[in-house]
């Protein structure tokens, strides 16, 4: 009977062993299927705000511009700081997973690379439109600018009389009346 339980024994551990390793193998799979779903989730979250970061709305003019680089530079905030904290999340799995010496160690450091690959391209997306915003807001306030100066130049342009002037004191007040206009309209262009 002692020789028996002996036997059952080493048996028992040595299934014990197996049952062990088997429960370890499950787990690495387990944390390598998470991984694998974060980092196809975040890869789409990526290619969703790459859409828009993409976009070649540069406004219809000057209020329009401005809408649009406002709301980009929220979508810019957002996408930046829940971006940067998802993409640290993952790249801590991803090193737990390669510093714990798992065996697909190889595709875990490549998912990792293209996820930061595709971060990085999309910080850029970002940038680059910011600075097309920032382009397109110049050329319509000038715009804008200009065609509000026109206007004004154009009121004062109304309000000059159209007479020549009947004598010496009407031409001296017209005069003056003109160069009060051209000193308005060089005041106006250094706007």
């Amino acid at each position: 009977i002692g020789m028996r339980q002996s036997q059952v024994d080493k048996l028992y551990a040595g299934l014990k062993d197996l049952s062990e390793e088997r429960r370890g193998k499950l787990e690495e799979r387990f944390r390598l299927f998470q991984l694998n779903r974060e980092v196809d989730d975040l890869e789409q979250w990526i290619a969703e705000r790459e859409v828009v970061a993409g976009s070649h709305e540069l406004g219809q003019d000057y209020e329009h511009v401005t809408m649009l680089q406002e709301r980009f530079r929220e979508f810019a905030r957002d996408t930046g700081n829940i971006g940067q904290e998802r993409v640290d999340g993952v790249n801590r799995m991803a090193d737990e997973l390669i510093n714990a010496g798992h065996a697909d160690a190889a595709t875990v450091a490549e998912w990792k690379d293209g996820l930061n690959e595709a971060w990085a391209d999309l910080l850029e997306l970002i940038d680059t439109r910011t600075q097309i915003l920032a382009a397109s807001y110049e050329l319509h306030k000038f715009y804008h600018d200009a065609k509000e100066i026109l206007g004004r130049i154009l009121d004062k342009h109304k309000k000059l009389p159209e007479e020549l002037g009947r004598d010496q004191n009407t031409v001296e007040t017209l005069q003056r009346m003109h160069t009060t206009f051209e000193h308005d309209i060089q005041a106006l262009g250094t706007q």
